[in-house]
């Protein structure tokens, strides 16, 4: 892999460029450049890029391969120190690209308004859509969280509405998490999902501290196909070095009799 950029003023530039080999074999390349422009409050960018359809990463993951085309973006972000308004960001992006067989892979496009207030409130409301492939979307979005400055005490909910891939498309996400006291903090997070078929999964999680570096942390997940959970003892601080015991399998779909030590210390 080779990259590199530069940058002057306001103005930045950047390339990368990866190619992969099979049996000496060169199997393709995928590569890109962004041209930038930041102030304190703009921010703009063009990037041209490319993945060609032979081209594999075996240490990462690529959605897609075999197209072409150019990405922009633009945001405008500014805060008051008074009034009732704290922050407004705002920004919108493309992605234009077509397959090296000249089809239309995508034109999409986003935007959306973030505002805060000096109340603490924080609301979204955003919109994408265009076409992907075959399919042309419209999803339009709206959240609203309280105390959204505060990771220990806040809540909020969010729902989303539209067409995706050809069909219908709701999704709400409410939350909550709460600290009581200096020791416990709980969280309850959902998501409903209605699209080509319903989806739910509801995540409750806890962590209360015995002191700074010891305590105990849990999980319990209620989706669609099963019900999983775990709990976790946590030993930190000494030395750097990080000790846990695992009561069950935080990645399995339904609870997992197991017992785990795990234990990480820098090298």
């Amino acid at each position: 892999m080779l990259a590199g950029g530069s940058r002057r003023g306001y103005w930045s530039a950047s390339a990368s460029w990866a190619g992969s080999w099979e049996d000496g074999r060169h199997q393709g390349s995928a590569a890109d450049t962004h041209f930038a422009y930041q102030t304190p409050r703009w921010y703009a960018e063009i990037a041209p890029h490319y993945i060609q359809p032979g081209f594999r990463d075996d240490l990462g993951f690529i959605r897609f391969t075999g197209f072409k085309g150019i990405n922009s973006y633009l945001t405008y972000s500014t805060e008051w120190r008074q009034g009732l308004l704290r922050r407004l960001s705002a920004d919108a992006s493309t992605q234009d690209s077509d397959r090296y067989d000249g089809s239309i892979f995508r034109r999409e496009q986003q935007a959306s308004l973030d505002l805060q207030s000096r109340g603490d409130i924080a609301l979204r409301f955003g919109w994408d859509g265009g076409r992907i492939e075959q399919f042309d979307d419209r999803v339009f979005s709206l959240q609203m969280t309280l105390r959204a400055s505060d990771p220990f005490h806040t809540f909020g909910v969010g729902y989303s509405w539209g067409r995706r891939a050809g069909a219908s498309y709701s999704f709400l996400t409410p939350g909550v998490t709460w600290r009581f006291g200096e020791k416990l903090t709980l969280g309850l997070a959902s998501s409903i999902l209605h699209h080509q078929g319903d989806e739910q999964q509801h995540i409750l999680t806890f962590n209360h501290d015995f002191s700074p570096r010891q305590g105990i942390a849990g999980r319990i997940v209620a989706q669609t196909g099963g019900t999983n959970g775990y709990l976790a003892y946590r030993r930190s601080g000494y030395g750097g070095v990080e000790t846990l015991l695992i009561l069950g399998d935080p990645n399995a779909r339904k609870f997992a009799g197991r017992l785990v030590l795990k234990v990480v210390w820098p090298i």
